[in-house]
C-alpha cells in the first residue's frame, strides 16, 4: 500500500511539474535591422546633426506581441580621440507613416564613442511591450551638435520608408535630406511564439 501511494504522489508531482513548465510563454529572439553593416564595413559619422534632432528606424514588423530586450547602435567618428556625449533614446509604436505613434519609452544615456563597436543599451527589466505585434520606431535623440554622433551603412542600398529624421519638429525620410544609406540602428525583441 505504502509503494502505491508513494507511486501516485511521484505521478502528480512529475505531471504538475511537467504542466508548469509547459505553461510558460515560448519566445523567440530577433534582430530586427535594416542596415547592412558588419564589423570593420564601410560606414558614415553623421555630423549635420543639431540638439534636438533625432535619427529613426522603423524596425519589423513583427507577427505577435513582443517585449523590446535591447538596442544596439554605431555612435562614433571621433576617430582616437576618446568622446562621451549624452543621447535620449526613445521608442515609438510605429504607425506606417512619418509621424510615429505612441511613446513606449524614453530615457537618456551616457554614450562612449567607438568607432568600430555597436553600442548596446539592455532594455530588458524596462518591460517595452507591444503587443499584438507590428512594427517600432528607434529614436536617437542628440543633445549637442557635431561628433560623435550615429552612422549610416555604406551597402550601397537605403530604405527610405525606414530611416527618418526629426527636425524642426517634423519627421522626415533620410534620403530626403541627401542620406543614402541605412542608419546603423538595431533592436533585438522577444517575441511570443
Amino acid at each position: 500500500m505504502k509503494n502505491a501511494l508513494l507511486l501516485c504522489f511521484l505521478f502528480m508531482f512529475t505531471f504538475t511539474a511537467c504542466k508548469k513548465k509547459n505553461d510558460a510563454p515560448q519566445t523567440q529572439t530577433l534582430q530586427l535591422q535594416n542596415d547592412g553593416f558588419t564589423t570593420g564595413g564601410a560606414k558614415a559619422f553623421q555630423a549635420g546633426f543639431v540638439v534636438g534632432e533625432t535619427a529613426e528606424v522603423t524596425l519589423g514588423p513583427v507577427s505577435n506581441t513582443f517585449q523590446v530586450t535591447a538596442v544596439q547602435f554605431l555612435f562614433g567618428g571621433t576617430g582616437a580621440t576618446p568622446a562621451s556625449r549624452d543621447i535620449v533614446l526613445k521608442i515609438y509604436k510605429d504607425i506606417g507613416v512619418g509621424t510615429p505613434g505612441a511613446l513606449l519609452f524614453s530615457s537618456t544615456y551616457s554614450i562612449a564613442a567607438s568607432d568600430n563597436q555597436l553600442q548596446q543599451i539592455d532594455l530588458r527589466d524596462k518591460l517595452i511591450v507591444v503587443n499584438g505585434g507590428g512594427s517600432i520606431r528607434v529614436a536617437i535623440e542628440m543633445t549637442a551638435a557635431g561628433l560623435p554622433s550615429v552612422a549610416v551603412d555604406q551597402d550601397g542600398t537605403v530604405k527610405a520608408t525606414a530611416n527618418w529624421i526629426k527636425t524642426g519638429g517634423s519627421w522626415v525620410s533620410s534620403p530626403s535630406l541627401g542620406l543614402s544609406g541605412d542608419f546603423i540602428i538595431r533592436a533585438t525583441v522577444e517575441k511570443n511564439l
